[in-house]
């Protein structure tokens, strides 16, 4: 194209220095409509390459703040932590004053949950709630029983320090029952469970009572009940060796026995050899 362009110039009659000139500008142009198209065609790809990410970035943001587990952790202070697909905190609540209080003392949003249940737990606010044999009692809940139970081993994991630590799945489906009573789902666990043997209970009588409290009343309720089994279990027991005899010997049956020993059946027998039936006999051969 630059030879076109010189022989061109060649036949113009005209001073070189304007040709020079006017040979520059014209390749100065093609390379700017060069430059162009090739910005066309780059819009072309990357308009759509664009629109994925975007479209990714969008997803992975929804997706990211999407609840799919929950955790209760219930003491006194009883706070509830909702977990993403990414096993990471992306909500924090308290059902009293005392779980207020706790997660204004510790942030762990965006933390993988295991770290967040260690973080909260090691927190000078939450080390003066353990104190007095006071325990803690952590809930998973989760649509998949595998995913529960893998919770449930990283969080012993990182529990190990506190003895007095219990960790248990959500044993029915009572979030939304626990959330309308204004209690987390691990205390209301506790309370449907007292709840079998104390009917007469209320939501409002345990809010304010310790996991510590709840566990003692239903470990009270259980402890009586199998004594009251062992009773049961003992009197039928006797029962059933005194049945059908007692100390004189007497037994019912083909006939009546006593110590003396007289029975009743086809005859009547005593000590001295005498017998009822067909036929009366004496023991000194008497005939």
């Amino acid at each position: 194209m630059s030879n076109r362009i010189q022989t061109a110039l060649n036949e113009i009659c005209a001073q070189d220095e304007l040709k020079q000139k006017t040979k520059n500008t014209l390749l100065k142009a093609m390379e700017a409509e060069k430059a162009k198209n090739h910005f066309k065609w780059q819009k072309l790809v990357l308009a759509p390459v664009c629109a994925v990410l975007i479209c990714a970035a969008c997803f992975g943001f929804i997706s990211y703040n999407v609840e799919v587990c929950a955790i209760s952790i219930d003491i006194n202070p009883s706070i509830e932590l909702g977990i993403n697909g990414y096993n990471r905190v992306i909500s924090t609540k308290g059902y009293n004053d005392d779980g207020e209080k706790l997660i204004e003392c510790v942030d762990v949003k965006n933390m993988k949950y295991e770290d967040a249940v260690a973080k909260i737990l090691e927190c000078d606010e939450a080390d003066r709630y353990l104190t007095d044999d006071n325990i803690v009692v952590v809930t998973v809940d989760s649509d998949s029983d595998e995913k529960s139970d893998e919770m449930l081993q990283n969080i012993e994991k990182c529990g190990n320090s506190q003895g007095n630590m219990y960790c248990y799945k959500n044993s029915a489906d009572s979030v939304e029952e626990a959330h309308a009573n204004d209690v987390s789902f691990g205390k209301y666990n506790a309370y449907l469970e007292l709840k079998k043997y104390d009917p007469d209970i209320t939501v409002d009588e345990i809010k304010d009572m310790t996991m510590r409290e709840i566990r003692d009343k239903i470990s009270q309720y259980t402890a009586d009940l199998s004594e009251d089994e062992t009773a049961s279990q003992s009197t039928q027991g006797a029962q059933s060796q005194g049945y059908g005899g007692n100390s004189s010997g007497q037994q019912n049956g083909g006939g009546l026995h006593d110590g003396s020993g007289q029975q009743n059946g086809n005859g009547l027998h005593d000590g001295s050899g005498q017998q009822n039936g067909k036929g009366k006999g004496k023991g000194a051969n008497s005939d």
